[in-house]
């Protein structure tokens, strides 16, 4: 797989499809045709491969090492929302054109000026348990401007559930957004009077949570993937750059740097297999394995980015060079699925609670 991006998306390639957009469909039909990453975790009675989120965590790994642009991301999240909501129909009407890569989905679950909340949004649906519409706006949209298929949360009945938009349906409006990483789209996407089929009919709350704990794992694995490029391209440098007759990696401060980036990439594909181990084994203290996992990982990502760019001297801030690319992906991946500020407070409870029940005095 590793071969695939070194071949196919490089790092090179992003920044030029930054530059010129959209993603290479090309590529995005090989990892979907040839390495069927799209139906990684997908069962196989909806076309897929019927793997776990572990599979799918070293897809993500690979794709962060060449900040990879296409909507991989987006449309596995929104696989994982349809196979939690448990709805046999929707899953058989939308999931195998998921796992295929021929129709694209994305989650539409965020709203502007509410932060991470997903369990009050504004966005209200009306119908009659049959036929619905849905009326409200949507914020930070991965992928939106390019997506078939949205999966947007919304009030209906003083109760919270998710439905499936048809993206180029009647009443629907989207809009991309200036963002930082532009090898990332996001989109803000308007809703009015807009059809909509329900997904599922449980607790729609716990499904969200639930599906925004496979965001961030899933998101972990990828920054461990992009601290890993981070440490390949700067070790890379440090061997080829020439200061004073010696090369740069031969000095003791860019060593203990090298160093420094080296344990961050170990440490950060440790806890982020480790999020996405607990998850596929359901175990009860997945959610603290995922916070511990997204808070680390995007503060070790910023952190080595900012290395490479430094550690790349005069050339490793400009717009040809591929260095900022990792900074720019480290700095919007941090923001995405909430900060680690937020991740830790989010799992607070949790990690509270687990001395306790083990036993453990407090």
């Amino acid at each position: 797989m590793s071969s695939f991006f070194a071949a196919k998306a490089p790092v090179r390639r992003s920044l030029e499809l930054m530059e010129t957009g959209p993603y290479d469909a090309a590529v995005w039909r090989q990892l979907a045709d040839q390495l069927a990453l799209p139906a990684l975790a997908v069962p196989e009675r909806y076309g897929g491969q019927g793997f776990g989120l572990g599979e799918l965590g070293i897809a993500l790994y690979e794709m962060g090492r060449v900040v990879y642009f296409g909507p991989f991301l987006a449309n596995v999240l929104a696989g994982q929302a349809l196979l939690l909501g448990g709805d046999e129909n929707a899953c058989e009407a939308y999931l195998p054109a998921v796992a295929t890569g021929e129709r694209t989905a994305t989650l539409a679950i965020f709203e502007p000026g509410a932060a991470w909340r997903i369990d009050a949004p504004a966005t209200a649906a009306v119908g009659d348990g049959e036929s619905w519409r849905l009326n409200g706006e949507k914020a930070w949209v991965l992928d939106g401007a390019s997506a078939d298929t949205l999966l947007v949360s919304a009030t209906c009945d003083g109760d919270l559930g998710l439905f499936a938009v048809d993206a180029a349906g009647e009443g629907v409006s989207v809009e991309s957004v200036s963002v930082l990483d532009l090898t990332r789209p996001l989109a803000r996407v308007s809703l009015d009077s807009t059809p909509a089929t329900r997904i599922g009919g449980g607790d729609t709350k716990e499904v969200l949570e639930a599906v925004l704990d496979r965001a961030i794992a899933a998101l972990a694995c990828e920054q461990a993937g992009g601290i890993r490029g981070c440490l390949e391209m700067t070790a890379a440098y440090a061997a080829e750059r020439i200061q004073f007759g010696r090369a740069i990696g031969s000095y003791q401060a860019v060593r203990h740097r090298l160093a420094d980036m080296f344990v961050l990439a170990e440490t950060a594909e440790s806890v982020a297999r480790n999020a996405v181990r607990a998850l596929d084994e359901h175990d009860g203290d997945a959610r603290v394995a995922v916070g511990v996992a997204g808070s680390w990982c995007s503060d070790a990502y910023l952190h080595a980015a900012g290395d490479t760019i430094q550690l790349h001297g005069g050339i490793g801030f400009t717009w040809e060079h591929p260095a900022h690319l990792f900074f720019k992906r480290a700095k919007a991946s941090a923001m995405l699925f909430g900060d680690a500020a937020w991740q830790r407070e989010r799992v607070a409870p949790d990690l509270l609670s687990i001395p306790t029940a083990r036993g453990v005095s407090t």
